[in-house]
């Protein structure tokens, strides 16, 4: 299997290589819509993907009894399921694991400033990474159909992604039991004053960015490389990215149709965050902080607190998550969901395929799901390792 590898911006630190993603297409033609979810640290993509997308819910219709899979309420939805790359990790004796990022561990408010340069170089590469990703399926299906979350430290290396991402404004952006690195270091920046006038620069393109992109909100060669504008959100991001070394495109001139400042894509992109009450690894007001942080960054950002439930997706989560998509139009609102929407194509098995040579292999009927439909286990190079929940990683 091939691998990508994302290159470091400092010459001194050995960049890290990311397996091939697992891409899972949709159960039937058309392809509408792409979701880009990652895993926790010290888990992969095969061991994250197959319950996830087998989770049980109910039915989108009235007066059906059935339930119905997290993968079959978004038939024409393609998965992508990144693999994170290993790195030594801090807080467990340098062992090498697969994350996003390194982070110090257990996570408090009181921790989260922690050693937090060990997060940098992680959080940079991952974040080109998945950039690549999305200006892929932007470029098949529109910024608007692209969604990208993850969980636990996937969720945060999602939301830092999003807060970088400069090409089209997303679908969304959503995070299951997860936080926002640098939260606290960020509310600081938006809460300081400057003077009037100040002149913020951002970057040009970065290392891996295509000539032809013209994704970026700008040509900041055109554009003199800097803007005289000064907003608490735009201050907060440049800060970010300062501190990850990460190229950021210019955002475009304000327009007398719109604000009176420019914004950057995640002011247009809604945020769904959902938190159990009593997660152990992620406590809650950490990411509650998280929360705060993106309101305070003027995003829409939608909280969901499951009352008793630990570091784990819940099937209310996943409900709650389809219907923030559907209301914001991501996803069609009563159609597209269940037996009513799988289309003549598919075979008796509705069997979808994976791409990179792993199958999609049905695990036998469940009586409680359309017979036309199954209940998916994904296969990929062996047994699937333990997820990080129940390992004691996040």
């Amino acid at each position: 299997m091939s691998s990508s590898t994302t290159p470091s911006h400092n010459n001194k630190k050995k960049s890290s290589t990311y397996p091939d993603a697992l891409f899972i297409e949709p159960l039937g033609p058309p392809h509408k819509q792409t979701l880009i979810l990652l895993h926790g640290r010290g888990s992969t993509a095969s061991s994250f993907a197959p319950p996830l997308l087998a989770t049980l819910l109910s039915s989108p219709f009235p007066s059906s009894t059935s339930n119905y899979t997290f993968q079959q309420r978004l038939p024409h939805t393609k998965f992508i399921f990144p693999t994170a790359s290993k790195r030594r990790a801090l807080s467990f004796n340098r062992s090498v694991i697969t994350q996003w990022f390194d982070n110090y561990t257990p996570l408090t408010l009181e921790t989260t400033t922690n050693r937090e340069e060990a997060m940098y170089l992680g959080l940079r590469e991952t974040s080109l990474m998945l950039h690549r990703l999305l200006k892929s399926e932007v470029r098949e299906i529109g910024g608007e159909n692209v969604v990208l979350g993850g969980l636990s430290q996937g969720c945060a290396a999602a939301l830092v992604a999003g807060l970088l991402w400069g090409g089209e404004a997303l679908g969304a952006v959503v995070g299951l039991c997860g936080w926002l690195p640098l939260a606290g270091r960020l509310m600081e920046v938006l809460e300081e004053r400057s003077g009037d006038g100040d002149e913020i620069s951002f970057g040009g393109k970065g290392e891996d960015d295509d000539d032809d992109d013209s994704d970026g909100g700008g040509n900041i060669e055109e554009k003199g490389g800097r803007i005289d504008v000064d907003t608490p959100a735009l201050r907060a991001i440049k800060f970010l990215e300062d501190e990850l070394d990460f190229p950021h495109p210019l955002p475009p001139p304000p327009s007398s149709s719109s604000s009176s400042h420019p914004t950057l894509p995640f002011h247009q992109t809604p945020v769904f965050l959902a938190h159990g009450s009593l997660d152990e690894k992620v406590p809650i007001d950490v990411g509650m902080q998280g929360r705060d942080c993106l309101r305070a960054l003027e995003t829409e950002t939608e909280w969901m607190e499951e009352e008793g439930q630990g570091h784990w997706y819940s099937g209310k989560m996943l409900e709650r998550l389809i219907g923030f998509l559907e209301e914001r139009g991501v996803v069609e609102v009563g159609r597209g969901h269940g037996r009513d929407a799988v289309p003549e194509e598919l075979d008796d098995d509705g069997e979808g395929a994976a791409k990179n040579g792993n199958m999609l292999d049905g695990q036998g009927e469940d009586s409680d799901v359309d017979n036309r439909l199954r209940k998916f286990t994904l296969t990929v190079g062996g047994a699937a390792e333990k997820d990080e929940c129940r390992t004691g990683k996040e």
